[in-house]
């Protein structure tokens, strides 16, 4: 028992000391706010303005909204002011230097932010406690989403870089009665969280001075300039790799065969997807007609080149289709396809036979030595290639089918191995 009575008396200076202290605390709490009015201005005299000291600090940067050119940022603002009716001496309060009071009840500027998109503004700032300081100094930090409007410019979309400003001013004051000054001119990045799309490249802050219709005295604000920039790794690959791969793939339908069937189709599944791609694109831009992207213009210029492919695959295939039935190609046409364009597309031509040539050679080679009766050649002008499709392109002196003296073929023979002949052409030609 002895030892808990001292046990209990050593710790009696101490809750002593404590219990003074609280006491303390509500002392000062109550002699600072008896008579306070929290709806007045804490100037000395009417006619004299409250400095109030500024600093923005960005915490993330959470969206950018291209359709609605809408900022959604993370920040804190820090504003220090003073306010003589808080002023108390420290030796009679147990050498309290600070205290916490809420914010709802002592007096707060009405620093807003001008240019806001949130129909829900008061609700976004979050505020704590005030720290008074004995002298009178009020430190007040509040933290809140912030939604700012931004014209932006997608011009150079997904390459592009936004400057934006958030303007934070009194609303009901003018410069004579607050005056908002910059504690600094560079925005405090000391607990920025990097955002995954954006680059910061720059926070700065600085004064400005505006004057309006209804009110001689000029307004200050603040004009908080943001300056970021657009990742394009991510778009880049879900946008314009497609696009690129879907325009080889709507070209390489030159290469089907004509016999497949699916030239057209494949030209035309290529211009669906590039216009599913592109709607894709256009959700998510402004609609607006003062800057065309230039990926809506990269895009557009797609579709007029899958289109196009798809009409040139359409016309040679009815070329294809007609065959030797159709008009005859112009001799310009054919010399710009065939002397020009196949050595620039590295396509081998192989030279052209006629009718007269295929029944020649077929003739000779099943009738030379059993009949002989033989084509003999003659030398022929037809060394460079003539692209005439009729069989009779050839200008050249034809070849003329000699007897031979000693030999006289049978009529019959000659009409049945003529007509074998012209069987094997035409299942030639059907091939």
């Amino acid at each position: 028992m002895i030892f808990i009575r001292l046990f209990v008396i050593s710790l009696l200076p101490s809750v002593y000391a404590i219990s003074n202290a609280s006491t303390a605390s509500v002392r000062l709490y109550r002699h600072l706010l008896k008579d306070y009015e929290k709806n007045v201005r804490p100037s000395i005299r009417y006619d004299l303005p409250i400095q109030i000291i500024f600093t923005y600090s960005l915490i993330q940067i959470i969206d950018v909204d291209e359709r609605n050119q809408i900022l959604s940022t993370n920040g804190w603002i820090n504003q220090n002011y003073f306010d003589y009716r808080l002023i108390w001496d420290p030796n009679e309060y147990e050498n309290i230097t600070y205290i916490h009071i809420p914010h709802n009840l002592i007096y707060l500027p009405d620093i807003v932010l001008y240019n806001n998109a949130d129909s829900s503004y008061l609700k976004s700032i979050m505020s704590t406690d005030v720290v008074v300081h004995y002298n009178g100094n009020v430190t007040w930090i509040s933290a809140g989403i912030f939604k700012s409007s931004c014209p932006l410019d997608v011009t150079l979309y997904p390459f592009d870089k936004q400057i934006c400003y958030l303007k934070f001013a009194s609303w009901a004051f003018d410069g004579t009665k607050i005056d908002i000054q910059l504690k600094s001119q560079q925005g405090d990045l000391s607990y920025y969280t990097p955002s995954s799309e954006w680059n910061l490249i720059l926070v700065r802050a600085e004064k400005q001075l505006m004057r309006y219709s209804c009110c001689p005295e000029p307004y200050p604000y603040i004009d908080i300039q943001i300056e970021i920039e657009r990742r394009p790794l991510s778009f880049v690959f879900s946008l314009i790799l497609p696009c690129v791969l879907i325009s080889l793939v709507a070209l390489l339908g030159f290469y089907m065969p004509s016999d497949s069937g699916e030239k057209v189709t494949l030209g035309i599944t290529s211009l669906l997807s590039t216009t599913v791609v592109l709607m894709m694109v256009a959700d998510g831009m402004p609609p607006t007609s003062e800057a065309l992207p230039l990926i809506g213009l990269y895009y557009g210029v797609t579709i007029f080149i899958v289109s196009l492919a798809t009409a040139m695959t359409v016309f040679t295939l009815n070329l294809h289709h007609q065959g030797v039935n159709g008009r005859q190609i112009p001799a310009f046409i054919q010399k710009l396809a065939f002397n020009y364009l196949a050595p620039i597309l590295f396509i081998k031509i192989d030279q052209y036979h006629s009718l007269n040539q295929h029944i020649e050679y077929f003739f000779n080679k099943n009738n030379r030595k059993k009949s002989g009766l033989y084509f003999k050649k003659k030398k022929s002008t037809c060394s460079q290639i003539n692209f005439d499709p009729k069989p009779s392109f050839c200008k050249g002196p034809q070849s003329k089918p000699f007897l031979d003296p000693d030999k006289t073929p049978s009529t019959d023979t000659f009409q049945e191995d003529f007509l074998m002949v012209l069987d094997k052409l035409h299942a030639t030609i059907e091939r």
